[in-house]
């Protein structure tokens, strides 16, 4: 497969998903530390919770829509590797029915 252009049609369009998550699970963990660190002396649990709860349903849907995405891109090469597979089979038996003299 070298030399081929491996991404798909979302290809830019995965990176800047895959960003936004990287940026969300930032603001996670900053969220976290500073709530630790701004009340140490109490039970924090059901702060860290609601923050995570509020922020793994967004970070689930931007993966389903990247997954979606690459989903379309596979569907779509499979679908033009079909179709260039039938135009050469019904060259390849033009040619031999040429050779036989049909």
């Amino acid at each position: 497969m070298g030399g081929q252009n491996l991404q798909g049609k979302n290809g830019s369009s995965s990176q800047i998903y895959v960003t936004i998550i990287g940026i969300i699970c930032l603001i996670g963990a900053l969220s976290v530390v500073a709530i630790v660190i701004m009340r140490p002396a109490q039970d924090n649990t059901l702060a860290i919770a609601s923050i995570l709860g509020f922020l793994t349903p967004i970070v689930s849907t931007i993966l389903a829509i990247m997954i979606r995405g690459i989903h379309l891109d596979i569907n779509s090469r499979v679908t033009e590797l079909l179709d260039i597979t039938k135009q050469a089979s019904f060259a390849e038996g033009k040619l031999e029915g040429k050779e036989l003299g049909r």
